[in-house]
């Protein structure tokens, strides 16, 4: 059966001649495993076995930040927690530069908040002050 299953698969890879990327998507086309071309909405040719397509959503994506527990520099203890929007705009310098970039931005945003707060007192910690720490820092 698993024969059968994999047999299927190479003969609806070497029939399956496009790619249609939707309006809120992007993607690239990998051709004999290093030339890439970007692809915007529409329907793409492709040539099975030799072109290998990935698509992408490039709409806004919300994540949790962790719990973080921080000592302010007056040593007052400080418990954080949080969400953040992010959109990506080239999916190819995303492949080309992240392998898990959810995980990757979360880790960041936490480093960036950390260092935030172990340098301020805890009377001048705010969200404002911290959203334009972390607008300044990730751009």
């Amino acid at each position: 059966m698993e024969l059968f299953n994999g047999v299927l698969n190479f003969l609806k890879e070497i029939f399956h001649w496009w790619v249609v990327v939707q309006p809120w998507q992007q993607g690239f086309r990998v051709r004999l495993g290093k030339h890439t071309m970007l692809m915007e909405p529409g329907i793409h040719l492709r040539v099975p076995i030799i072109d290998q397509m990935y698509v992408q959503p490039i709409r806004l994506r919300v994540i949790s930040i962790k719990d973080q527990c921080l000592m302010t520099s007056d040593k007052k203890i400080v418990a954080l927690a949080g969400s953040l929007g992010y959109k990506i705009n080239d999916v190819l310098k995303l492949y080309k530069t992240l392998h898990q970039p959810a995980e990757t931005v979360e880790q960041l945003v936490m480093g960036v908040i950390s260092k935030a707060v172990f340098e301020m007192n805890l009377n001048d910690i705010s969200t404002m002050m911290l959203t334009e720490k972390l607008a300044l820092k990730l751009i």
